[in-house]
């Protein structure tokens, strides 16, 4: 309680408020248990929204990464003769400057329905490094070497230091690869020059005016993708956050009759506080205050309690996704978001308590009796 008007007199407005803002932690913390609900339930909300807003984020497809890399247009050219690819690679090189070449050669498995993709990739290409990763072992740099997926591996029973044998031509495994954008792309690598390609993969940063003219004298391009401005992931993160806003005004709802009930229990607390000086507006900065601490330490609990859970979540959410996943890849703007959407909602519901009580003159609130029932009308 405090014991000197001086710092609440309108003489110095800002030691008046820093006053009432510690009386306000004080009473926090004398009450927290009546309170704790109210915490809770919006430390839930604010973990549910970024949690599950940061799982959408991830979730998603990767911005094209999975058929793009780091490129902006893909071009694929078919001929079975591999003097034409040559040709139409060359060209590329001289059109665009800059260019990944992925060549690809289908393999029968036997046994299995689908054949087995032999593909030749330069490990440090300019633009298809999210398209290869290393897993144990090394990238082939020689014509008799060759590294595999892991289901490929498991299918075919190899292991580094093994032999794939399947288009006549033994090849030592090497080393185990994926495909971080896209788990479920099973391959073969080989080094580049290796094999015989039956089509090629041209990634290649340039503009659409650029792509369109390019014609090659070798084997014509027969596919052109473009990646899409869409971000998808923005897209997803974006309507949960808009989700999470909803949810968080309905416990706003639930915490504005909580804090009536408090700020009722208070009433002689704040009758005292206007007797002694303060204006209407320091009185209704105690329940505010409240309302904005509740509110931000509910925003750290939720994100401390929602990054923890998404973290647990990654390896789950890789298999799901069929990406790989940088823990470290979170929409810290809706981190945000949802923070100050926390303390505006707490705050926002303590408002209307805090000013009904500011209202109510010290001497009637003194006596601890319930205020007169205001007139309804029809």
């Amino acid at each position: 309680m405090m014991t000197s008007a001086d710092v609440l007199v309108r003489r110095s407005p800002v030691a008046g408020r820093r006053a009432v803002v510690r009386w306000a932690w004080r009473l926090f913390r004398r009450d927290w248990r009546q309170q704790a609900t109210v915490l809770g339930l919006m430390s839930l909300a604010v973990a549910a929204a970024v949690g599950f807003a940061t799982t959408a984020y991830n979730a998603a497809p990767v911005s094209g990464k999975a058929e793009f890399g780091t490129a902006n247009h893909s071009l694929r050219a078919d001929a079975p003769d591999p003097d034409e690819l040559a040709a139409t690679v060359g060209s590329a090189q001289q059109w665009f400057g800059d260019t990944d070449v992925i060549g690809h050669r289908s393999v029968p498995v036997p046994g299995a329905a689908d054949p087995l993709d032999y593909r030749s990739q330069q490990p440090s290409g300019p633009f298809g490094g999210p398209l290869l990763d290393l897993l144990d072992g090394r990238f082939p740099q020689l014509r008799g070497e060759t590294a595999v997926t892991d289901d490929v591996a498991l299918l075919l029973d190899l292991r580094i230091g093994g032999t794939l044998d399947l288009d006549s031509t033994p090849r030592t495994v090497v080393g185990i690869v994926e495909n971080p954008s896209d788990l479920n792309d099973e391959f073969a690598l080989m080094a580049p020059g290796a094999m015989t390609p039956e089509s090629v993969t041209i990634l290649v940063d340039a503009p659409d005016e650029r792509v369109r003219g390019f014609e090659p004298p070798g084997a014509p391009i027969s596919a052109i993708a473009a990646r899409s401005g869409v971000r998808e992931d923005v897209l997803a993160a974006f309507g949960v956050l808009t989700i999470a806003t909803v949810g968080i005004g309905f416990v706003a709802l639930v915490a504005s009759a909580s804090f009536v009930v408090l700020a009722q229990r208070r009433r002689r607390q704040l009758g005292l506080l206007g007797a002694i000086g303060a204006t209407e507006r320091q009185v209704r900065l105690v329940t505010v205050a409240g309302g904005a601490l509740i509110g931000s330490l509910a925003a750290v609990i939720g994100v401390i309690v929602g990054i923890s859970g998404w973290l647990v979540f990654i390896p789950r959410m890789e298999a799901a996704a069929g990406h790989r996943i940088d823990g470290l890849t979170v929409p810290w703007w809706v981190v945000a978001a949802c923070a100050l959407l926390s303390v505006a909602a707490a705050t926002g519901a303590s408002w209307w308590p805090a000013r009904l009580m500011a209202r109510v003159p010290p001497v009637e609130a003194l006596t601890g009796r319930p205020a007169a029932p205001a007139p309804v009308h029809r």
